[in-house]
């Protein structure tokens, strides 16, 4: 076998083993489970969302995981006044504003907290048109916070274009943004 042969086989293997393992590590997928082929069959399907709801308590301390083509491996969200929160709520104000409904505290504030309100917000933030979140909890609250919901606030917070799919133990559910301007 000619050197040029057996280099040309080594490349080959090399680049067998980066694709092999790039594909496991897509969408927060273990080596042993077969990943989705890209981030939309990723979000209509139900066994790949029970296996990353399921995967939440290993993360240790995440509530949620925002799938996007940007970050695959899931991006941590945590419910509460952490990481987000303040553009979250500064959003929620705004769209409460444009609503008709009172801006003054505490409104905003419940909804902000929300995973949903926060990961659209990043999804605003970062220019992102398509995401995936799978969350730990049943959404239990989430469709009467601050008096609109976590579904219409993360509407009126991604840009019209934009898709938010979710997923937790108890709903799937499609959110489509509404706003405009920046």
């Amino acid at each position: 076998m000619s050197r040029f042969v057996k280099w040309g086989l080594i490349a080959l293997l090399f680049l067998a083993v980066i694709y092999a393992v790039s594909r496991h590590d897509r969408y927060g997928c273990a080596s042993s489970e077969k990943c989705p082929d890209d981030l939309v069959s990723a979000a209509g399907n139900a066994s790949w969302a029970k296996a990353r709801i399921a995967s939440l308590s290993e993360k240790g301390g995440a509530d949620a995981l925002l799938f996007t083509d940007a970050d695959q491996s899931g991006r941590a969200i945590e419910k509460g006044d952490g990481t987000d929160y303040d553009k979250a709520r500064s959003y929620a104000r705004q769209y409460l504003s444009l609503k008709g409904i009172s801006a003054d505290e505490p409104a905003g504030h419940q909804v902000a907290e929300y995973v949903e309100t926060k990961a659209a917000t990043y999804m605003r933030e970062n220019d992102i048109e398509f995401g995936v979140l799978v969350a730990s909890s049943s959404r239990a609250g989430c469709a009467k916070a601050s008096g609109v919901g976590c579904r219409a606030m993360s509407a009126g917070i991604l840009p019209r274009g934009s898709t938010l799919v979710v997923w937790s133990p108890a709903a799937h559910d499609t959110v489509h943004g509404t706003a405009t301007g920046g």
